[in-house]
């Protein structure tokens, strides 16, 4: 996963989303199911202001969906 990151760092580093925004994940053209313990399991809609926060979602939500599982439950702070 480090090195998927390390490939588009370079060409994201500079991109940011300064308006409202759902982020939808998936992994080999099918939907990956979030449960974050908000009720809403499709989308991220919320702030992610932590770089690290964000790195570690996607993390787990890639290692859960290499395993075929298609619904993530994200651990809880």
């Amino acid at each position: 996963m480090d090195g998927a990151l390390f490939k588009i760092a370079e060409k994201v580093k500079n991109s940011e989303v300064s308006d409202t925004c759902s982020l939808r994940l998936f992994f080999r053209n099918k939907q990956i199911m979030i449960d974050s313990g908000n009720g809403n399991s499709k989308d991220i809609n919320w702030p992610l202001e932590d770089k690290q926060k964000m790195i570690s979602i996607f993390e787990t939500v890639y290692d859960e969906a290499k395993k075929d599982n298609d619904m993530v439950v994200l651990p809880q702070d």
